[in-house]
């Protein structure tokens, strides 16, 4: 396959290393697919987490680029396009990038033929290096992680991040304050790009639990059948200045 990653074909590479001429179409031919490139516009030095040959995987039309070596010139049809449309797809189904674009460039020969580079353009989704809570401490963090445990939360080292997590975890963070009584608690969450390797990050939850909420005053209202201090006798569990959480829980 004749595929690119930043850099020119190997064929054409290894003919102009030594010297040589690379072999031209001839003159009379239509457009031809002249080569594919995988690019990652978004990261330092066009760098990937996955190997870029990984995704020409799920390239199709890495199949029909032209082999000068060989002498074999594929031409660029409606039929191609068709299927650099499935490779997008394909591609995209992997889960693995945040943005997919697909740019096609003429790229002639010089006896004017023209032909065609297809530039796959990839960004790939963030990768989680390392996750922590921050900030209160009214909530045990090993706490945190068995409740995560229990209801299937599970945010591991190298996994991609998940937006859609990230939610649950700052809900379940969010129940677990209110039911010690802050009911205005805050969870945020913060991505902080890394060092060393593209799409790294660190994942960050700073936990604010805010002011404690208690009851002061209980009412019974429409109640005739008995006292109101006979009804709060019978909430053992439950006092004028207890946490709202007994109520809200």
């Amino acid at each position: 396959r004749e595929v690119l990653a930043g850099m020119s074909t190997a064929t054409e590479s290894s003919a102009e290393q030594a010297g040589l001429q690379s072999p031209m179409p001839p003159e009379d031919s239509p457009e031809l697919l002249r080569n594919i490139e995988v690019r990652f516009p978004n990261t330092p030095d066009n760098g990937s987490y996955i190997n870029p040959l990984d995704y020409v995987f799920y390239m199709d039309v890495a199949d029909h680029v032209s082999l000068p070596s060989q002498d074999k010139w594929m031409p660029y049809t409606e039929e191609t396009e068709r299927i650099i449309r499935e490779d997008f797809r394909a591609l995209w189904d992997t889960g693995f990038l945040n943005d997919l674009w697909i740019e096609v460039i003429d790229e002639p020969w010089d006896n004017g033929v023209v032909g065609k580079r297809v530039i796959f353009n990839l960004e790939e989704r963030e990768r989680v290096k390392f996750f922590t809570f921050e900030g209160s401490d009214e909530v045990d963090r090993g706490d945190i992680d068995t409740a995560m445990q229990e209801n299937g939360m599970a945010i591991r080292v190298d996994s991609f991040l998940d937006l859609g997590l990230i939610k649950r975890v700052k809900g379940l963070v969010q129940f677990m304050f209110e039911d010690e009584g802050y009911q205005f608690a805050e969870i945020e969450h913060e991505v902080t790009p890394l060092p060393g390797g593209p799409g790294s990050v660190e994942l960050t939850f700073h936990l604010d639990e805010g002011p404690k909420v208690f009851v002061e005053n209980i009412s019974f209202v429409g109640n005739d059948a008995m006292s109101d201090r006979k009804l709060r006798g019978q909430m053992k569990s439950t006092k004028e200045r207890w946490f709202l959480s007994w109520i809200t829980g």
